[in-house]
């Protein structure tokens, strides 16, 4: 029986999605969320027309129909009340660009801020993508066209044609002095500090998701930190999880002392020592749990290195928080070694301490190898089975 041929379109789309990866397919998604039209997706994603119209729209509403709402003289047709958007627009996405954010996601974040404010003029996504093209000369245009200026009169920054120099008056004084726009908070002059301290907490979270993002967290655990922080925008704050949030399979409570190997107990036991003297010291938690994974994963890369996921998931056992209203991990002192290692209360069989055991046969659980396990946990052609990270 011969093999069943797949649709020319599916083979033709496959290559392109599997090129930009989910990225970009997330982008485009934002891109119709917002407003944008398939051939703004196009540019900005680099996905094809036929792809997107087939599988980034929606079936019940389809993709707006006709060319682009812009032209070359869009921005100086406009009213002065929309110039003056525009302009507040453009200096919160060269904010973002500043501080070395991707262009699509500096636009997406930049018109999401500016859309916030319900009195701020009508401004489509086309035409802010528009004007981001002419700033940066990417993706429509292939020269800069558009730059902001500061006004002499106000010092407000403004869009000027490129290669202009400061001028008189700008939008926002000419509107102002006809009483044509009742948003000037919106502008990038001295009324704007209510909307660049709203700027100022999305760009703090951009940053802080992806400082996170570099330290190996994954999106969920990003969110379980983000959580609680007062310092994130509430727009943009996650909401707290109800359950225990963990990475791949659950810790093993009920054989927490026979189950993880020797050094894996003493790099948790350490992370929450760490974390529990951080929180004593009036630190916030989620600052706390960077700190002490920061502190302690260079301290172990001869063994199996560290996680941030599995350091957030035993700090909310041991500490009660992000999803868990009961502490299935404490504390204990050894007599011997007065070392405080973790037990957990579901193991009812023998936890002897991990210190003790590294001190009393260091060659078996150091050097780069992890303790042999037991025959019986060996699968059927010899080798280790793999056990919980």
């Amino acid at each position: 029986m011969s093999a069943t041929r797949q649709p020319r379109t599916n083979r033709r789309n496959a290559g392109p999605y599997a090129g930009k990866g989910l990225n970009a397919l997330q982008t485009a998604r934002e891109c119709v969320e917002l407003g944008a039209c398939a051939r703004t997706i196009e540019l900005m994603t680099g996905l094809p027309a036929t792809f997107i119209l087939r599988f980034v729209f929606d079936k019940c509403g389809g993709a707006r129909r006709g060319r682009p709402p812009y032209s070359d003289e869009f921005l100086a047709r406009a009213p002065l009340r929309l110039q003056a958007g525009a302009s507040a627009f453009a200096a919160h996405y060269e904010r973002l660009r500043d501080s070395q954010f991707a262009p699509a996601e500096s636009l997406v974040t930049a018109f999401r801020h500016y859309r916030s404010f319900p009195n701020a003029p009508t401004l489509l996504f086309d035409e802010a993508f528009y004007i981001c093209c002419n700033l940066d000369g990417i993706w429509a245009c292939q020269t800069k066209a558009l730059q902001l200026v500061e006004c002499r009169r106000c010092g407000s920054r403004h869009l000027q044609p490129y290669g202009s120099g400061a001028t008189a008056s700008c939008a926002f004084c000419n509107s102002r002095r006809c009483d044509d726009a009742g948003d000037t908070r919106l502008s990038g002059g001295r009324e704007s500090m209510r909307s660049a301290n709203g700027l100022d907490t999305r760009l703090t979270a951009l940053k802080l998701r992806r400082w996170l993002k570099d330290l190996g967290a994954s999106e969920r655990v990003i969110d379980v930190l983000m959580s609680e922080m007062d310092g994130v925008d509430p727009a943009l704050r996650p909401p707290p999880p109800t359950e225990l949030v963990y990475w791949g399979l659950p810790l093993p409570l009920q054989r927490w002392g026979s189950y993880l190997n020797t050094v894996r107990r003493i790099q948790y036991s350490l992370v929450v020592t760490q974390y529990l003297a951080l929180r004593d010291a009036g630190f916030p938690p989620e600052e706390s749990v960077v700190a002490a994974f920061r502190y302690l994963e260079p301290k172990f890369r001869t063994d199996s290195p560290l996680t941030l996921d599995r350091c957030v998931e035993v700090i909310s056992l041991a500490d009660a928080r992000w999803g868990v209203t009961t502490a299935e991990l404490e504390r204990r002192r050894c007599e011997a070694c007065a070392a405080e290692y973790l037990i957990s209360r579901r193991d009812s069989s023998p936890q002897p301490c991990p210190f003790c055991l590294l001190m009393r046969y260091p060659s078996q659980y150091r050097g780069g190898h992890a303790a042999l396990p037991e025959p019986a946990t060996r699968s059927k052609a010899g080798f280790p089975v793999d056990r919980v990270a």
